[in-house]
């Protein structure tokens, strides 16, 4: 009962608080995790609270976990273009930096959450405006792999991964599928082996889609590969998603139901 009073008096302070600078003129999305099986132990979050600005940009997202009685925050900062230029969060330890030159996203670089220690760094290449390769760089800059993009006009019909910047040794590839209205609908990954010279399935991703928008999601990984965790989600009359089902084949784990803090 004190966690839920603390929670409570936590939100109230922050949606009425006019001089906090992260929350001012922001709405919120409330979501409450119901488990039905106890395999969600301390899978999902308990409830989490998303903070979105005047501009329908998340700027923080705050998890709460009863069973523990920890709280975690993701914070995102954005330049005067809406990009996304830092990201913190204390659930995965680490605190991102993204750089940006004629609008397009150049240069991503990760630290620990305290910004301390540098983790890696990305590099993004681009042909015309659209995403060529990205150069996977460790903390010492060595390049640790390359992936490349293919596309079929502006659609992305395959993404492939190298050692290093050996485009001549693959590493994988991912295979995507869309529909007629060029929504994303099947994913495939595929690894690829050495010893038999050829490539073999490990992931598998379905998209379902009712008047726009996205109804069911669906991933399989490598030795179950006709069953998978399931995302359904629901919308309400406005359009906006209220409601978030979670299955393993096909028993329900649980369920978010969400509250909107603003009709718009």
């Amino acid at each position: 009962m004190k966690t839920i009073i603390k929670i409570f008096v936590l939100v109230f302070i922050l949606s009425s608080c006019d001089n906090d600078e992260l929350i001012e003129k922001s709405f919120t999305i409330t979501w409450e995790f119901t488990s039905i099986s106890d395999f969600t132990s301390n899978r999902f979050e308990d409830k989490y609270i998303e903070f979105f600005n005047e501009d329908n940009l998340i700027i923080r997202k705050e998890e709460f976990y009863y069973s523990s009685g920890e709280i975690r925050n993701d914070y995102y900062k954005y330049d005067n273009s809406k990009n996304l230029i830092e990201y913190s969060s204390d659930g995965q330890g680490l605190h991102a930096v993204y750089y940006y030159e004629n609008g397009l996203r150049i240069k991503n670089e990760v630290f620990d959450i305290s910004k301390k220690f540098f983790q890696y760094y990305k590099l993004f290449e681009y042909s015309n405006s659209i995403l060529n390769k990205t150069y996977y760089y460790n903390r010492d800059s060595i390049l640790v792999s390359t992936s490349q993009n293919f596309y079929t006009s502006i659609l992305l019909d395959s993404t492939y991964h190298y050692f290093g910047n050996k485009l001549d040794s693959i590493e994988g590839k991912v295979i995507y599928h869309y529909d007629t209205s060029r929504n994303l609908i099947e994913e495939n990954g595929w690894k690829w082996s050495l010893e038999n010279q050829s490539f073999y399935p490990i992931s598998k991703s379905f998209y379902e889609y009712e008047n726009g928008n996205l109804t069911r999601t669906e991933t399989r990984k490598e030795g179950n590969e006709l069953f998978g965790f399931i995302y359904e989600y629901s919308y309400d009359d406005k359009g906006r998603k209220n409601k978030i089902e979670i299955y393993y084949e096909d028993q329900l784990l649980g369920y978010y139901d969400a509250t909107y803090s603003s009709n718009n």
